[in-house]
């Protein structure tokens, strides 16, 4: 159903599938532009087609009030509520270009403050990575939020581990001599190299028993399989350091090194699984197997979206739509 777009207003053929009422303010994360005044958004963890004349950022988080319209929802920016990657940018005297407002975004994302200084590095390290932007730059800001200098020879390589298998990521053909899980007993594998001692396996090591201030990832590259059928990636698990749990986790598979499939599952509060695809063929391909796969999870207890998303809405980490990492922000006094 097409919608004829109002100028100031974003409009959503959804009103049914969304729990919100004329006056609610919501967020609305913009995916990417789709053709004429046509946007993929989301709202609610869920991904719509709208409609608005507005000059919409790819990556922007907008907040907007809703007024309720027949079959529609219209969403009226609230000027008063900014991207907050935008008002970080403005407050350092940055453009709030494309590439700057995506850097932003995925400081913000790990509970970092947006400064000039570590916006000019990674924008640096992320131009000469050859890996997607997004990737790298949430990657980036994984690091510095650890504390570990993302100008290093050491970020790099921790870098191209995160992407292990990938386009612009590390090469699985290299692996040589290297403790790495693989095959049907990586589970156990991966639980032992996570309890060894950080000096006994280099980089990765250190990263992984580092504890960061808002958010601590664990990393862990794998391969499965033998041979033509050998496929590498990356297991990436979110550990809350307050609430001392596991709060998500990411499992990224790079078939011929090429674009990763990422399945993403929400562990903390309501269990969700959502797979994300970059290449139309393989998304295609997957389509005949995923109820299948998808009704297996309903079985464990989790919610399974219905759609396998585009690569745009996952940055390697985390979807687009978890937002901004509060958890470290002193609410107190």
């Amino acid at each position: 159903m097409m919608l004829e777009s109002v100028g100031g207003n974003i409009q959503i053929a959804a009103q049914r599938a969304l729990n919100l009422r004329s006056g609610d303010l919501v967020s609305i994360n913009v995916i990417k532009h789709l053709e004429g005044n046509k946007w993929a958004v989301g709202i609610q963890g869920r991904v719509f087609p709208a409609f608005s004349k507005l000059e919409l950022q790819p990556g922007a988080i907008l907040r907007a009030r809703v007024t309720a319209g027949g079959s529609r929802l219209i969403l009226t920016i609230d000027n008063e509520h900014i991207d907050p990657s935008v008002a970080a940018l403005s407050r350092q005297g940055l453009s709030g270009g494309k590439a700057d407002a995506l850097m932003a975004t995925a400081l913000l994302r790990s509970g970092l403050s947006v400064a000039a200084d570590l916006v000019e590095k990674m924008r640096t390290v992320i131009s000469r990575s050859g890996q997607q932007k997004e990737r790298a730059a949430r990657g980036l800001a994984v690091l510095a939020e650890k504390g570990i200098d993302i100008s290093s020879q050491t970020s790099d390589r921790l870098l191209e581990v995160f992407s292990f298998g990938e386009r612009g990521g590390e090469d699985h053909r290299k692996y040589k001599k290297r403790e790495l899980p693989r095959g049907k007993d990586a589970a156990k594998e991966i639980k032992a190299a996570l309890a060894r001692p950080a000096g006994k396996a280099g980089a990765l090591a250190v990263f992984n028993h580092l504890k960061g201030k808002n958010q601590s990832w664990i990393v862990v590259p794998f391969l499965y399989g033998e041979g033509a059928d050998e496929y590498p990636g990356t297991i990436k698990l979110l550990y809350d350091p307050y609430m001392h749990r596991p709060v998500s986790m990411s499992v990224s598979v790079a078939p011929n090194g090429g674009s990763a499939i990422d399945f993403h599952l929400t562990l903390e509060g309501k269990k969700k699984l959502s797979v994300f695809c970059g290449d139309p063929d393989i998304r295609a391909s997957m389509t005949g197997l995923y109820a299948e796969f998808a009704a297996e999870f309903h079985n464990l207890g989790f919610e399974v979206d219905d759609t396998i998303y585009g690569s745009e809405s996952f940055d390697g980490f985390s979807p687009v739509w978890e937002g901004a990492s509060v958890r470290g922000i002193d609410t107190v006094g």
